[in-house]
């Protein structure tokens, strides 16, 4: 979901390693009407005024043209500590060819 150009709602949700949300796809038909939807559940329960946050898993998916490591700076006690390795893109193109 990159809402670089375009986008909804999830556009202002941030990336967490530990997440307290998660994005699911919803599909399904109703009155021959096909829909797909993205949505956003919670994990746990989560506070007023607390970050909505789930985790991109952009390490499990090709971006395009990545020149460099993508840091993470979401501060869990988890964290990856990168969003995005260089590596992780050359072997899954090399992987779809």
């Amino acid at each position: 979901m990159d809402a670089k150009e375009f986008g909804n709602e999830t556009r202002f949700i941030g990336h967490s390693c530990e997440p307290n949300a998660e994005v699911k796809n919803i599909a399904g038909d109703y009155s021959l009407i096909y829909y797909n939807k993205i949505c956003v559940f919670a994990k746990k329960r989560i506070q007023a005024g607390e970050e909505i946050t789930f985790d991109y898993h952009w390490d499990e998916m090709p971006l395009g043209n990545i020149e460099e490591d993508v840091p993470c700076f979401c501060g869990a006690w988890s964290c990856r500590g990168l969003l995005l390795r260089k590596s992780n893109l050359v072997e899954l193109e090399s992987s779809q060819e």
